[in-house]
């Protein structure tokens, strides 16, 4: 909804929650500004289940898209 909201007002694409395996074979989340830019990057989850829990409660607080990064 306040994705949608963004997008009809300001014609641009709304940040969104990325979940994604770092380097080490961790999880972390992290708020991505829609010009690219990270805004916040979580601590480290050492399963999956764990980083998605984060992002649906990030995501239940915010209304933002969660998106998969592989």
């Amino acid at each position: 909804m306040l994705c949608q909201l963004i997008r009809r007002l300001t014609g641009k694409k709304p940040p969104h929650i990325e979940l994604f395996a770092d380097a080490g074979d961790a999880y972390r989340v992290r708020l991505r500004a829609a010009n690219g830019e990270i805004l916040m990057s979580s601590e480290a989850y050492s399963n999956e289940s764990n980083a998605w829990r984060a992002a649906r409660v990030l995501a239940s607080h915010t209304n933002l898209e969660v998106k998969e990064n592989r």
